[in-house]
């Protein structure tokens, strides 16, 4: 028996923090890379989501900008490239 109410992968993507914010950035940004997004954004990522290292936070966002980017700007070559040092950053922030 199906939930009616239950959402779909694509619907719940759409429910994380920081949507709004990727997708503003997205689609504002003349050329948005994720690089850009992380940096802009470094101190409200470490505030939207809790993980056990800086590599989750890279899959995650890197994930997420990916589909945005798809969705918002097929046209737009996606530049994916991100410091790791930047992503340990965000961690280091949630540390401290």
């Amino acid at each position: 028996m199906s939930n009616e109410h239950s959402l779909t992968i694509k619907e719940e993507e759409n429910f994380y923090p920081g949507y709004q914010e990727l997708s503003t950035f997205v689609l504002e940004t003349e050329n948005p890379t994720l690089e850009a997004f992380a940096y802009k954004y470094k101190h409200e990522i470490v505030k939207w989501n809790e993980y056990n290292n800086w590599t989750s936070y890279a899959t995650v966002w890197s994930r997420r900008y990916l589909n945005k980017m798809s969705d918002l700007r097929p046209d737009v070559k996606t530049n994916t490239r991100c410091k790791k040092t930047i992503w340990q950053e965000i961690y280091l922030l949630r540390e401290g």
